[in-house]
């Protein structure tokens, strides 16, 4: 996985530092937080695991560009359609094809986001 000085070039090109950005599957990535080091505003980051939300809520206490929820990425109703501008997925579809119901998953994950504006 490539780190987010690898990204920029592309994120910058085509991401607004303005632009309301979801962040799928964050983990305990540190992207986000690199993206707010490069003037990015609002990121709401998402992820199954309730560990790894509750780990980064408590880490980016005060960063309040950024924002936890933990949420099944299969199904993101608590959200709007046209709720985010960008949204960044470096690795979340790649891990739900090695799992059970891989094609099932990813067409409800990509349903989803389609919901939203642009792809990255």
């Amino acid at each position: 996985y490539q780190r987010y000085s690898a990204l920029r070039p592309f994120i910058r090109n085509y991401v607004a530092n303005s632009s309301r950005v979801l962040m799928v599957g964050c983990g305990n990535a540190v992207i986000s937080e690199d993206m707010v080091k490069d003037g990015y505003e609002d990121i709401m980051n998402i992820d199954i695991s309730s560990v790894a939300i509750e780990l980064m809520r408590t880490k980016y206490e005060h960063f309040p560009q950024l924002k936890y929820l933990q949420m099944d990425f299969r199904d993101m109703s608590f959200f709007s359609d046209d709720t985010f501008d960008c949204i960044i997925d470096k690795g979340t579809l790649d891990s739900l094809m090695c799992g059970n119901s891989a094609l099932l998953s990813s067409a409800q994950m990509l349903g989803e986001v389609c919901r939203f504006s642009s792809i990255l």
